[in-house]
């Protein structure tokens, strides 16, 4: 049942991911030429606040991944899948950490660096 719901965990990220990088990918494909005007400034401003929603998503995501796959190790647990189950949200946090420190809204920054201590509290008392 585990590995039935971390697969599902899985391609789920997998879905948001590529979700996230093709709505990058389209965000850059929309800058417009650098001018003498100053045009390419005013474009670049444009999608500062969709790259800043982008990246608010991907710790998102990656903290409710972790926090399912906490929850599923404790409802059924299994030896086998324990140790790989943590070293995975270990990763995930990590990565939550690396990318929080781009946010640059200060409420939402503190939404995702709250979150990502909750996780690491969870982590340290999770029982073995």
């Amino acid at each position: 049942m585990v590995r039935c719901v971390l697969r599902s965990q899985g391609r789920k990220e997998r879905k948001a991911r590529t979700l996230i990088n093709s709505t990058a990918r389209n965000q850059t494909q929309r800058r417009a030429p650098a001018t003498s005007n100053g045009a390419a400034g005013a474009a670049i401003g444009e999608i500062v606040p969709d790259v800043q929603k982008v990246l608010v998503a991907s710790p998102e995501i990656d903290l409710d991944a972790s926090f399912t796959m906490l929850e599923t190790v404790e409802i059924a647990p299994s030896r086998k899948h324990v140790g790989t189950t943590l070293d995975r949200v270990r990763r995930a946090l990590q990565v939550v950490r690396r990318v929080g420190t781009r946010i640059e809204d200060p409420a939402t920054h503190a939404t995702i660096h709250n979150r990502a201590d909750g996780l690491e509290l969870r982590l340290e008392t999770f029982p073995v």
